[in-house]
């Protein structure tokens, strides 16, 4: 059986007026020019593989094992509990995070208070102060700012120490 083409693939090949294209010669010039794309081997790259015990075992997320014994699955809980106690613990004294800091601020005790007013740089401290149209940042050194929080402290303390 033979294939027509059709009308319309015919008169396309009639009213043609590109030049036919050359497959397989290629000047020498544009050769040299052509970039040869680098291929990876990626089975030589010691990649590390994703492991997520060890992803989380350094974040606040409860863990399961499954098909272990009751006893197993027991201790497995309470190093678990462990794990998480001993993060969170950590996780107070992480005070280069504003957030974290944030939130367990309620936490301190005056004694605390008294010695991150103590640890305080007064000469690196500053507040950002940011103008209505928010084009600019304006800095200003808060050296007495700390000498109030310091006075609100001892006051705190003093009233404490009435009560007592």
């Amino acid at each position: 059986m033979l294939n027509c083409a059709s009308n319309g693939n015919i008169k396309k090949e009639q009213y043609n007026f590109e030049p036919p294209l050359q497959l397989g010669s290629v000047s020498l010039e544009t050769v040299k020019s052509l970039s040869v794309p680098v291929m990876q081997d990626w089975k030589e790259e010691n990649i590390k593989t994703y492991d997520p015990w060890e992803n989380t075992e350094n974040k606040s997320i409860m863990r399961c094992l499954i098909g272990l014994s009751k006893s197993q699955k027991k201790q497995f809980k309470l190093a678990e509990r462990k794990r998480i106690y001993n993060l969170q613990a950590a996780s107070i004294y992480a005070w280069n995070h504003k957030p974290c800091f944030v939130s367990h601020l309620k936490r301190l005790s005056l004694d605390s208070i008294d010695a991150l007013l103590q640890s305080i740089d007064i000469s690196k401290l500053f507040i950002s102060d940011i103008n209505e149209q928010k084009t600019f940042m304006k800095r200003k050194c808060v050296s007495d700012v700390i000498e109030k929080v310091t006075n609100i402290v001892l006051n705190m303390r003093k009233s404490c120490q009435k009560k007592i």
